[in-house]
């Protein structure tokens, strides 16, 4: 086998096919490389090596070609009946050194990941992962190409079918929607390789995927022997019974991984955030579901998501009782139907989460975006976990959470927070408190969200007594708007808004050129997941004074740093210095009694922001400051039976934020080489050719 193998590198060596096929190669990739990653700043390897595969298509028939078509031609292949080697030695040396030229082609692809590691776009195991399963695939497809080989004797012909094929293999997929039964769709599956692969290139390795491509890859160099065997034996019935056994072996191997797979993890996240793997707060949380959960995922086959996918399957293996179904949409019209919501059917990638009691869809908008290949949008997909928990504990309740937020009072706008609270399965509802009554048999929380015009009396009364019954109040107030009679209800609880405005006195804390947007520390263990994280901003912020009161418990939420200054409010502006040192910024009062929990932040904007300077600010910080808001509501509403809170795993695509002379280097670098090779190609052609 040895000697086959030198014999067939020092073939491609001498000939112009190896540089040709290495130097258009590295080409291809360059260009890919260059135009996506190094101008396009874009550290996402996988877009990039799904390019790669895509041109193994066109440039792997060009290495196999050669590889029987043309000592058939020739009628050289008898040479090795003379040889004291078997027919698998001869088709393993052949084998082994077209992927060898491959893979020493390949080089390119560890290299440029080696500079995406290099400037934090790219983890190792990243890259690692992705292209492990480029290789598997380029070993596929060089099996199949060098298995066409053995069926032509002439190379032209040769290439022609290899390039049949490997397209065969590779858009396989694209009639799993079509597939009319199970028998025909497993057999879709069984060889189309970018269904495999596409789990390798999101950053899964998949142990089932490499038990495939490796099998598929010895299936096919097994075919390649068994044809040649029948081109130098009258052997045929023997060798097809032989290779019947050979395709029985391939797919009960690969059956017996995936029903393993269901039995033990094959598939490991490789991603640098850990996008495919449940937070500890989901996992400590799925310990506590004792009822039975359906997950419905509504995707023609070939569509799946790998992300949908594994974190589904993270959800069955966390918890004995939720199980997951795919459902075809088109074959299961009737099926689907049951899952109208408001009149509008669901659409394909829903994911429908049900309990005995109810269910919820979780919006295909909330699972990643994905082509057809596995490569991740920039710009979807973050919050997949935090939807389906949240769905899950929405279908185990047995009553809805409503909060309702007064109106009529020159309000600040709750059009955000409503949206932050809808996320999370709480109904939001306005309120006209001059004209509506209130309970807590209706209300589980009463928001008064930057009231700019002061209660009137009776309805001072109606919180009062709310909160009496065992209601929940969340105030948010403005600094410079002081409405007393909701400073009144505060104050009943032991929360004292001072008449102040806080500002930075360290200027390497301030944010945005601003030192009224301060960095506050959330206080409490309902906040340990966004503590040390980015920063809370509260703009523009008032300081409170918590004071003890009997029968309450009070708290604060958060506070400044300890070079924070308290500023007295001017009608022209910001006063003298009135204190400086750590300030409360928010604050909870509770009654162990009833059960009213209060509330108080000293500025709407830190969750609502007014004005698009602001907002823009604010953008940076909105994860920290909408958990803080929304774990607040969440705990004072359903205390810590209730409070689930997931930080969603970012997949915005990573800069490489590389600078103008060093991309210049790379550009040039990478011209250099696909360059280097096909010169040399040119000048072994042109000696071959003066021969």
């Amino acid at each position: 086998m040895l000697a086959i193998y030198k014999k067939e590198i020092y073939a491609y060596l001498k000939s112009a096919v190896g540089y040709v096929f290495a130097g258009v190669y590295l080409a291809f990739y360059s260009y890919f490389f260059m135009t996506y990653n190094v101008v396009g700043d874009n550290a996402d390897i996988g877009s990039l090596l799904e390019n790669g595969v895509a041109v193994f298509i066109l440039l792997i028939p060009i290495l196999t070609m050669r590889l029987f078509a043309e000592e058939k031609h020739s009628k050289t292949s008898f040479v090795y009946l003379c040889a004291p080697l078997k027919t698998y030695q001869t088709v393993l040396g052949k084998y082994f050194a077209a992927l060898s030229v491959f893979a020493v082609s390949s080089l390119i692809v560890p290299v440029s990941g080696a500079i995406m590691v290099f400037f934090k776009g790219q983890t190792v195991m990243e890259v690692v992962c992705v292209f492990s399963g480029y290789l598997l695939v380029g070993s596929v497809f060089i099996a199949a190409g060098m298995l066409m080989s053995s069926f032509a004797e002439n190379q032209v012909i040769s290439a022609i079918l290899s390039f049949a094929v490997l397209l065969v293999l590779y858009f396989a997929d694209l009639l799993l929607e079509a597939s009319g039964g199970t028998v025909f769709e497993g057999f879709i599956k069984l060889i189309s390789v970018s269904y495999h692969y596409k789990n390798l290139l999101a950053g899964i390795f998949d142990v089932g995927a490499v038990v495939y491509f490796i099998s598929l890859s010895a299936l096919f160099v097994t075919f390649t022997i068994l044809k040649t065997e029948q081109n130098t034996q009258n052997k045929k019935v023997r060798l097809g019974v032989f290779a019947l056994m050979c395709v029985v072996i391939f797919v009960f191997l690969n059956l017996f991984t995936e029903n393993l797979a269901r039995k033990i993890p094959l598939k490991f996240d490789c991603t640098q955030n850990k996008m495919f793997t449940l937070s500890k707060e989901t996992k400590e949380y799925l310990k506590t579901v004792n009822e039975d959960i359906k997950f419905y995922y509504f995707a023609s086959s070939g569509d799946e998501s790998p992300y949908v996918m594994q974190v589904a399957e993270q959800y069955t293996r966390n918890c004995k009782n939720i199980s997951f179904e795919k459902k075809d949409i088109i074959k299961n019209p009737v099926f689907a139907e049951k899952y109208k919501s408001d009149g509008e059917n669901i659409s394909k990638g829903t994911i429908v989460v049900e309990s005995g009691k109810r269910f919820k869809s979780v919006d295909p908008g909330s699972a990643i975006a994905i082509n057809r290949n596995g490569n991740v949008s920039a710009n979807l997909g973050f919050t997949l976990e935090k939807k389906l928990t949240n769905a899950v504990d929405f279908v185990l309740r047995d009553k809805n959470v409503t909060v309702r937020y007064v109106t009529g009072h020159n309000e600040a706008d709750f059009s955000i927070p409503a949206q932050k609270l809808g996320d999370e399965n709480i109904s939001v509802k306005k309120l006209d408190l001059a004209n509506e009554d209130i309970s807590p048999a209706d209300t589980d929380m009463l928001v008064l969200f930057g009231l700019r015009d002061d209660l009137t009396k009776p309805e001072y009364e109606k919180i009062i007594g709310y909160l009496d019954n065992g209601g929940k109040v969340f105030i948010a107030s403005n600094v410079g708007a002081r409405c007393e009679n909701v400073l009144k209800i505060a104050e009943q609880y032991g929360i004292y808004a001072d008449d102040n405005c806080l500002v930075e006195g360290d200027s390497g804390k301030i944010i945005k050129n601003s030192n009224l947007y301060l960095a506050v520390e959330p206080v409490g263990n309902i906040f340990d997941n966004i503590r040390n994280t980015e920063p809370l901003v509260f703009p523009s912020a008032g300081s409170l004074t918590l004071k003890d009161t009997v029968g309450l418990k009070i708290s604060s939420l958060a506070k400044t740093s300890e070079t924070t200054k308290s500023k007295e409010i001017m009608d022209d502006g910001l006063g003298r210095t009135l204190g400086e040192g750590v300030f409360d910024v928010a604050g909870m009062s509770e009654n162990d009694k009833n059960g009213a929990k209060l509330i108080f932040a000293s500025n709407a904007q830190f969750i609502s922001p007014d004005g698009d300077a602001l907002k823009g600010i604010l953008n940076s910080y909105s994860f920290v400051n909408r958990e803080f808001f929304v774990q607040t509501v969440k705990y004072a509403v359903g205390g810590d039976g209730m409070y689930i809170s997931i930080a969603p795993k970012s997949i915005m695509s990573r800069s490489l934020n590389l600078m103008l002379n060093q991309k210049f280097a790379l550009i040039v670098i990478f011209m250099l080489i696909p360059a280097f090779v096909l010169v040399l190609g040119l000048i072994v052609w042109r000696k071959r050719k003066n021969l």
